[in-house]
């Protein structure tokens, strides 16, 4: 994969679209039967924190 070059502002905007999109996933969540709920919470987490703590410094080059 290439380096790719980061304009301003693009890792705010990425973040707003995923808080946008992570409140979508009750509703996946009304889906499944109420005694998978607290499985389905954990995944949930552990995808927040994969989205949130990722680190994608080796992905792009400062913009000088």
């Amino acid at each position: 994969m290439s380096l790719k070059r980061l304009s301003h502002g693009m890792l705010l905007d990425a973040k707003c679209v995923m808080d946008d999109a992570l409140p979508d996933l009750a509703e996946i969540r009304q889906l499944i039967p109420e005694m998978l709920h607290d499985v389905f919470d954990k995944a949930v987490a552990r995808f927040e924190d994969s989205l949130c703590y990722a680190d994608v410094s080796k992905r792009y080059k400062e913009i000088e």
